[in-house]
């Protein structure tokens, strides 16, 4: 079993695609309903969470947690600074804790992190709040003992072109052009990486933090 969370959304439906595509047993989880949307389930609710472990009967071979909610202005006015924690980053932990019995020796878990964890604005203050909680529980749950022998990886994004990010800028040319590479990144791209390190390079790529951010933090934004 293949778990992707956040299925609907703009990386998680490919990543999902790239698991049925390649006839691998795989549950998608999203609030949304979609075609990738195999048990529509609200992450920031724990009683949901354990309906869903409640059904997972087969071993886990990797899980990919693409669910969050992002940081356009509705959101930032619409959630708390502890929904966001627990959503973006506890969420993904808790998840783990209660699946532990189900993982396969040596499963592989990622997770989904962004620049804003370093680099950010005070419009983004809870997102990036989250992200950077994120990597902190990453970070320890890279040090601590693993009886499960979990392969794990962080990768921390820059833009990438999905809803997400439609919802929180105003010109995506515009923002090409402010970037070092002059372009964004194609979720379709991160979504076959995300398979492949899955299924090839789990073992070479445990406990490491990619990032994959187009430039953004080669320059100040006050140039």
């Amino acid at each position: 079993m293949n778990i992707i969370t956040g299925s609907a959304g703009g990386l998680g439906k490919h990543v999902y695609e790239h698991f049925k595509e390649n006839n691998h047993q795989v549950l998608g989880l999203d609030v949304t309903d979609s075609s990738s949307t195999d048990l529509v389930t609200n992450l920031s609710n724990k009683d949901e969470i354990n309906n869903f472990v409640n059904k997972v009967d087969t071993k886990i071979e990797s899980i990919t947690f693409s669910h969050a909610i992002g940081n356009s202005k509705k959101n930032i006015d619409e959630f708390s600074e502890d929904y966001y924690r627990f959503l973006n980053a506890e969420s993904n932990f808790y998840i783990i804790d209660r699946l532990k019995e189900q993982f396969n020796n040596e499963a592989s878990v990622l997770f989904i992190s962004s620049v804003h964890s370093q680099l950010t604005n005070k419009e983004s203050s809870n997102y990036a709040l989250s992200k950077l909680y994120l990597e902190a529980l990453y970070r320890r749950f890279c040090l601590d003992d693993n009886p499960n022998n979990i392969r794990k990886s962080l990768i921390r994004l820059g833009a990438m072109d999905t809803a997400m990010l439609r919802d929180n800028v105003g010109s995506l040319e515009k923002l090409k052009s402010a970037l070092p590479s002059t372009s964004i990144i194609d979720p379709k791209t991160i979504a076959d990486f995300i398979y492949n390190f899955h299924t090839k390079y789990k073992t070479d790529f445990d406990c490491s933090v990619l990032q994959l951010d187009n430039g953004v933090g080669y320059q100040l934004s006050t140039d």
